[in-house]
């Protein structure tokens, strides 16, 4: 099994064995918890972007721009997953990789690229009447099209770091190209809001482009291999299949809620998103990039991939839910703090939202378990589900609004959370009662914290009026009442997330490995 490391060369496979030596447990260790330092800055640094510029657009624009926006955002989702058609996760996964396996990747996601330009140029205008939404949207889509041309020879350069766990990488070449489309959209927003995004759209696929295949030290330099292409395309496509159904399940609410409820209940329920579940997935991107190169290196010890992969559960759900608790409870002053007071109804959505974000905070995981053991097939499977799934939830909840909507998702995906815990638990052997037993203490803390956090709440409300004081005051009142929660349910783990910490930290800041050409 070919090990994640810089210290090799990719086209070398390391045998199945070497996962039980102690220097190879330690270097995933280093350069899982180094990814996790550098993985936590980009995401973090990402989710507070996305958190600040709707609070900051929530003041210039109208609820119909709004939702032009999130519909701009949900296409350009998808569109970058379909362009990757999925070869990312198999230069990752694959125990050993070479020159033309690689140039077949790249001419592979050059084609493909160059088709979804073209079909989004020619379809623009169908789709924009389809959604009924401004007509600027035609122009976006075109823009965005062209933008895929540079992004799709992106993709080798950023798995190749990802497949060497080479974060540090990743994330300077994501604030790069981030930072600056957020400067040049903003400095032609007067212009309009379709002009912004278009700016900023070909800014950031063209920086992000250049930094990372400048970081890779990688080129196209062989001919495409015809007997990688079989074997390539049928694991490609069947994770292109999976990440295109699950993204369009989690985006569908967008495109769902435009069609049939409106512009302005799209822009509601992107605030309430920004509020409670666009911060939380930004952090849990750490895990799915770090957990599917870690776990595709223990394909052959399933022991230590159960551990590997129930730390990584207890450490995230020890750390996010709680977040998750407060911005719920909170969510009325996070509103009126960003968006301001005629926004209150987007808080009440926010908190109907909040019980499936607490939820997918381990159920995201589960697709990076099927991934990193070859089984795009599982994990086909699974997201087709999720998508019929999301479209009953939907339809059971429209005659109550979008209120109803959210609430029908809250209370009825919990259908959807067992299944794929259940499909990637016994690729691990692992049993439902090892799962709960290793969560449980967590989820009793995690509902002792919403009792207090509500408690508190209603205190602090009689005697502070304004949002930014309850929140200032919330905030450590509710830290303390959750370590004490934490230290009398589970003794012991805060001193294992602070040494976890510790080590994370002193991982990322070391002096990195310089990664050899592929």
């Amino acid at each position: 099994m070919r090990f994640p490391t810089d210290s090799k060369p990719d086209a070398v496979p390391v045998s199945p064995d070497e996962s039980d030596h102690p220097e190879i447990t330690r270097t995933l260790k280093a350069r899982s918890l180094a990814s996790v330092f550098w993985l936590t800055l980009q995401n973090v640094a990402t989710a507070a972007l996305l958190v600040a510029i709707p609070a900051i657009l929530a003041h210039l624009l109208t609820p119909d721009d709004l939702g032009l926006l999130e519909i701009a955002l949900a296409f350009f989702g998808v569109a970058t997953l379909f362009m990757e058609l999925g070869t990312g996760p198999a230069i990752i996964q694959r125990p050993a990789i070479d020159a033309g396996f690689l140039s077949t990747v790249f001419f592979v996601n050059v084609a493909t690229g160059a088709v979804f330009a073209l079909v989004l140029a020619i379809g623009a205008e169908s789709i924009t009447g389809w959604l009924r939404m401004d007509p600027h949207l035609v122009s976006i889509l075109r823009w965005l099209g062209l933008t895929l041309l540079p992004l799709s020879t992106a993709i080798v350069p950023r798995n190749l770091l990802a497949r060497r766990l080479a974060y540090r990488r990743i994330a300077m070449a994501d604030a790069i190209a981030g930072s600056a489309a957020t400067i040049a959209a903003f400095s032609v927003l007067s212009r309009g809001l379709h002009v912004a995004l278009t700016v900023g759209f070909v800014t950031y696929g063209t920086l992000v482009t250049i930094v990372l295949s400048s970081s890779a030290r990688w080129r196209p330099s062989a001919a495409p291999d015809p007997r990688t292409i079989v074997p390539l395309l049928r694991f490609s496509l069947s994770v292109s299949g999976s990440k295109m159904l699950e993204n369009l399940s989690l985006q569908n609410d967008r495109f769902l809620i435009g069609r049939y409820l409106g512009a302005a209940a799209v822009g509601l329920f992107g605030l309430a998103r920004t509020i409670v579940r666009v911060p939380l997935r930004y952090l849990l991107n750490v895990s799915d990039e770090v957990l599917l190169s870690g776990l595709a290196s223990l394909q052959s010890d399933r022991a230590y991939a159960r551990q590997y992969y129930l730390a990584a559960l207890r450490t995230e759900l020890a750390i996010l839910g709680p977040a998750v608790v407060f911005a719920a409870v909170f969510a009325f002053e996070f509103s009126r703090l960003l968006f301001g007071p005629s926004w209150d109804r987007a808080a009440v959505i926010a908190q109907l939202l909040a019980f499936s974000a607490w939820r997918n905070i381990t159920g995201h995981t589960t697709g990076s378990v099927l991934l990193s053991h070859g089984r795009p097939d599982l994990q086909l499977r699974w997201t087709t589900c999720a998508l019929l799934l999301s479209l009953t939830y939907f339809f059971v909840g429209r005659p109550w609004g979008i209120e109803g909507v959210v609430t029908a998702t809250a209370i009825l995906d919990m259908t959807g959370w067992t299944i794929r815990h259940t499909m990637a638990n016994r690729l691990l052997d692992l049993t439902w009662g090892q799962f709960a037993r290793a969560l449980s203490p967590l989820w009793l803390a995690h509902a002792i914290f919403l009792v207090v956090m509500v408690g508190i709440r209603y205190a602090i409300v009689g005697f502070v009026p304004g949002a930014w004081e309850r929140v200032a005051l919330g905030l450590p009142l509710g830290l303390m009442a959750y370590l004490v929660i934490l230290r009398v349910v589970m003794p012991g783990w805060l001193s294992t997330l602070r040494r976890g910490t510790v080590e994370s930290v002193s991982h990322g800041l070391a002096r990195p490995v310089i990664a050899p050409r592929a």
